[in-house]
């Protein structure tokens, strides 16, 4: 006979064990002041950095409209030859916390096994820098990417961008605008778990999941730093949107996340305007479990799936 169980009995073990491991995780001030200390001790170690000696990574500052210095953390085979596809990334984080230096060992398989240039944003983060800050770093990161694509050795027309959690919405989000604002043409995009719907109304955001795992409260306090108390607009809360003319798109997202119903809402949305639409549930995983416990089995094929999806959709042999 089945035996129903609860979200904890369900999550898997490998991220159960790493949950449990962490001390806790709120969302508050104090909470987003120590994960930001997390992040300036990682940035002060760079030997804890992954590295790889097939992949170069440098980092380039660009001036773009309304910021001086956006970084961009550029990631690109070490034999390079010719030109290349070129994967945006944005990293998670609920546009709060986050860097893109969290993302080395990740990005650096993008390189090696779909056979691109990735390119991370380090967008402004709020609460000092609310929406729309956020949003128009990465699309004028976009443009400038686009814009400058020769002397980057990227192919203009194999141009795709993706995101887990904040930064799988802000990737929806740049898409939009792109879309709305005859920006320059994107092939793809990846949503990873995104963060797309400031309601948190659907029956999987009301559960409870692991205390040091994304639940609703503080998903909420991560939605209220970034609205800064504007009204929603479908560039700050995607799914209000639909997805008419939007490139095919591939999303994920666990089953114990408060995001899962959304994703599935998105891929929805897709298909009701016929976009190509690839949608993956995780059993067991849950909110960002790629980056909790990356060595995992369950997360290690979730990052294979980002990895399949790039390199199928920009064309790469």
């Amino acid at each position: 006979m089945f035996t129903k169980k609860n979200t904890l009995e369900r999550l898997h073990p490998d991220l159960r064990t790493a949950l449990d491991s962490f001390p806790p995780v709120t969302y508050d001030a104090a909470g987003i002041a120590m994960q930001r200390a997390g992040r300036d001790f990682m940035l002060s170690h760079p030997e804890y950095m992954a590295t790889d000696e097939e992949v170069n990574i440098y980092d380039r500052v660009i001036k773009i409209e309304g910021n001086d210095a956006l970084k961009l953390r550029i990631y690109e085979p070490a034999n390079k030859t010719g030109i290349y596809p070129c994967f945006i990334w944005l990293h998670g984080g609920g546009m709060t916390i986050g860097f893109t230096e969290s993302d080395d060992g990740q990005n650096i398989r993008f390189v090696k096994e779909a056979g691109c240039i990735v390119i991370s944003v380090e967008y402004r983060l709020a609460p000092e820098n609310p929406y729309p800050i956020p949003v128009n770093d990465c699309f004028r990161a976009l443009k400038w990417i686009s814009g400058h694509a020769k002397t980057l050795d990227i192919d203009v027309c194999r141009i795709g961008i993706g995101g887990l959690s904040g930064g799988g919405g802000l990737a929806l989000a740049t898409a939009l605008r792109a879309r709305d604002e005859n920006g320059p043409s994107l092939c793809f995009i990846l949503a990873a778990t995104p963060m797309i719907n400031r309601k948190l109304d659907s029956p999987s955001a009301m559960k409870d999941y692991h205390p040091n795992s994304l639940n609703r409260s503080g998903a909420q306090l991560l939605w209220n730093y970034y609205a800064g108390g504007q009204s929603s607009t479908p560039y700050m809360e995607p799914l209000l949107d639909d997805m008419h003319d939007m490139p095919p798109i591939y999303i994920a997202a666990g089953e114990l996340d408060p995001f899962r119903d959304d994703a599935i809402a998105l891929a929805q949305k897709c298909m009701a305007q016929e976009i190509p639409t690839e949608l993956h549930i995780y059993e067991g995983f849950c909110h960002g479990g790629e980056t909790l416990a990356p060595a995992s089995s369950q997360s290690i094929s979730v990052v294979d799936g980002y990895i399949r999806a790039i390199r199928d959709h920009l064309s790469i042999q």
